[in-house]
């Protein structure tokens, strides 16, 4: 696997595979728009459009049936964002996105923007059930797809095919979607391997390459060695271009929730509960609730005590209290009483629980932090600080006044930064040996 990624960044310029790192981590910037530029990329769409329409084709048929929805430029506009502005990349899936709304959804909505209400019983149970949902965005403000393949369930594939096609033209009526792009995540961890032991997946690949999506990452987690080669295996035939921006993850929750938090996508945005991994529903139910009353008028809404979900009555309580403690994890100051047992504290000699945890996680990863580029090493402060936080945990500096106050998310990443150098610093004054956690942590590595 390691050595078909470097092939496919080696095949690359210096300037491209700078440019996929960046990408893959979160810190690309977007591609800036003008108006010359936006003309002339219409244009050269509409020349290659032109050269490769067919008579009889379902985007021939498209413009037939509504000129002005297939030319509409707002929805070139996606096209051509979702390729990066290669206009030919754009023409050629435009056909293949056209082919494949008629076949599911026929030719009399092919120019029509799917609702909720063309969607029947059996989409929207798949909808529900929450094998794939739109949550949070990562560190670069990209939403995330994100899939729990353990959750399929349908009564044909087509239920399936329907319900993503609608719920990634929802997503992408959002510009920043478009624009940046979205961070795909597969999660076939444990027993979220898919149920349907593959059932659909050329059909699925099929769909992912005609919708217009920027894919800047995708991210295939699995938990069986045995996937993982094949996942492998099938890298092999993907073009070099795309598989810089695919990796293939294997571990256990915790072991993968790290990797992820190394490219800026942090436990706290993934929809699984942080203590027993299960599936969150709450979020996704109410942007289905909101579709549903959009679309409909107002007329049908599920009641969120009916909300499909395979949490425990305990589970959604603990789940409750989580959401409360990342709020008070944001980077709005908050005056706090005392500290917890595993507050993290900022100043010198302290020798907490919390601190120790966090010099654990510093010793642990310290290897990782040196070796990092910059955006990398944010990635990894970053994840110190979000496992604080999973353990209830909250970086405390205490005020003039004897009062403790939160500080914010930011200030916090920067002292871990400062908790890497000295500890580089000490190891290198003792000769290479890391640090002792069973000494209390004081003097030159407090922060």
């Amino acid at each position: 696997m390691d050595s078909l990624i470097a092939h496919a960044l080696t095949s690359l310029s210096f300037d491209e595979r700078q440019r996929q790192q960046e990408v893959l981590h979160g810190v690309a910037t977007e591609i800036p728009e003008n108006a010359q530029m936006l003309s002339e990329a219409f244009e050269t769409l509409h020349c290659h459009l032109e050269k490769i329409k067919r008579v009889g084709s379902s985007y021939q048929m498209a413009e037939s049936l509504d000129v002005s929805y297939v030319s509409d430029k707002a929805f070139r506009l996606m096209f051509l964002r979702g390729n990066r502005f290669d206009a030919k990349a754009a023409a050629d899936q435009m056909i293949r996105f056209f082919d494949m709304k008629h076949q599911l959804f026929g030719r009399d909505k092919l120019t029509k923007d799917i609702t909720i209400e063309d969607l029947d019983e059996d989409d929207l149970a798949f909808m529900r059930a929450g094998s794939v949902q739109v949550t949070e965005t990562d560190r670069a403000g990209r939403p995330i797809w994100f899939a729990l393949p353990g959750l399929r369930a349908f009564k044909c594939l087509q239920n399936e095919l329907r319900a993503r096609y609608y719920m990634a033209m929802e997503l992408l009526k959002s510009e920043q979607a478009q624009r940046r792009g979205i961070v795909s995540i597969t999660y076939a961890i444990g027993r979220y391997r898919d149920c349907m032991n593959g059932t659909g997946y050329v059909e699925l690949v099929r769909q992912v390459l005609a919708l217009p999506f920027h894919k800047a990452a995708l991210h295939n987690c699995v938990s069986d060695p045995k996937e993982y080669i094949l996942g492998s295996a099938a890298m092999a035939v993907i073009p070099v271009k795309d598989r810089s921006r695919i990796r293939l993850h294997l571990g256990s929750h915790m072991e993968i929730h790290y990797i992820l938090s190394t490219y800026g996508i942090p436990s706290s945005k993934l929809p699984l509960h942080p203590k027993t991994n299960d599936a969150i529903l709450d979020r996704h139910m109410r942007w289905y609730n909101d579709c549903l009353a959009r679309d409909t008028g107002g007329h049908q809404f599920v009641v969120e005590k009916q909300m499909d979900t395979i949490m425990s009555d305990t589970s959604i309580v603990e789940q409750k209290q989580h959401h409360f403690a990342s709020a008070i994890g944001s980077n709005d100051p908050m005056v706090v009483e005392r500290p917890g047992r595993n507050d993290v504290v900022l100043g010198r000699n302290n020798k907490g629980h919390g601190n120790q945890l966090m010099m654990s996680l510093v010793k642990d990863l310290a290897k990782d932090y040196d070796s990092a580029g910059r955006g990398e090493k944010w990635t990894i402060a970053d994840s110190i600080v979000q496992r604080i936080r999973e353990q209830g945990g909250r970086f405390l500096q205490q005020q003039s006044d004897g009062n403790w106050e939160e500080v914010a998310n930011d200030f916090a990443r920067s002292k871990i930064s400062k908790c890497f150098r000295n500890h580089r610093r000490i190891k290198k004054k003792n000769g290479g040996s890391s640090l002792d956690l069973t000494v209390p942590i004081v003097g030159d590595f407090d922060f």
